[in-house]
């Protein structure tokens, strides 16, 4: 998977403004706050927390769907198919239902992911 996209998502995420010791009542005696010395209005550009928030919800929802079908589109690959059957009964029945239903499950468990790791193990070899 595409990991330098969600290393840029992660640094935009961490790089909002933030200050935990911060609360709603020293808002009505300042505007600035007391313990980081943020101002909000030297963000003139800034959207509303709450706008950055729902756009970075709908950011990883679009990446999660992207990833999605890579990994659709990778475990239709023929090599990966073959692979298919040289792994444990309970894996491959894990990844064909995926494919199946075309959607990743709704909780990745421990087993899923193994499988993933072990359809895909030879070509990460491979790029090594």
């Amino acid at each position: 998977m595409p990991r330098q996209s969600l290393t840029d998502y992660e640094q935009r995420l961490t790089d909002l403004p933030i200050c935990f010791r911060l609360i709603s009542s020293e808002l009505d005696v300042s505007h600035v706050c007391p313990h980081c010395g943020y101002k909000p209005a030297s963000d003139k550009e800034m959207m509303s927390a709450s706008t950055q928030l729902d756009d970075f919800e709908c950011e990883l929802d679009l990446l999660l769907e992207e990833w999605t079908r890579t990994l659709l589109a990778n475990l239709e690959d023929s090599a990966i198919k073959e692979r298919l059957s040289l792994i444990k009964p309970k894996q491959r029945k894990l990844i064909q239902e995926c494919t199946e239903q075309q959607t990743l499950p709704d909780t990745l468990t421990q087993d899923f992911i193994q499988a993933l790791q072990e359809v895909f193990s030879e070509l990460q070899k491979n790029h090594n």
